[in-house]
């Protein structure tokens, strides 16, 4: 029975992603606009959605059961991303950012994934190397 409700889930996501992404679609317009403008907001935007398809990928492996299921919808992800990436206004592109960044919000995993070496992960500072102390000072061959 929890499987159903993931896929549902999942189903639900990719529905509400669709949908955005051709709502943006149907709205862009290209048009020439000066180097020196284009390159700084688009090193911004480019490094937020490149961030945000990571946190995506990340997110749909918190989701997913087994890795095939991942590497669907990993596919799936990806063909939305390219699908927006020649859109040239940057209100467009903040509005489509801010808009998947919710998304990520509403669909965060109540019990994601975590390495096991990670920051509270189960095993992690298991076993650490014993500390290297100075000798007493007593000890200490003196040539």
């Amino acid at each position: 029975m929890r499987h159903a409700h993931k896929i549902d889930v999942k189903n639900q996501l990719i529905d509400k992603t669709i949908r955005i992404a051709a709502r943006y679609r149907a709205g862009v317009t290209k048009h020439r606009t000066r180097s020196s403008q284009t390159t700084a907001g688009t090193m911004s935007s480019r490094r937020a959605a490149i961030s945000l398809y990571r946190r995506s990928l990340k997110l749909a492996l918190d989701w997913a059961v087994q890795h095939q299921l991942w590497r669907g919808q990993a596919l799936y992800i990806r063909s939305l991303f390219e699908a927006n990436r020649n859109i040239a206004d940057s209100r467009q592109q903040r509005a489509l950012l801010s808009e998947t960044e919710k998304l990520l919000d509403t669909w965060k995993h109540p019990d994601p994934y975590v390495p096991p070496t990670a920051p509270g992960g189960s095993k992690y500072e298991r076993n650490l190397p014993s500390p290297i102390l100075d000798p007493p000072s007593h000890q200490v061959n003196r040539h």
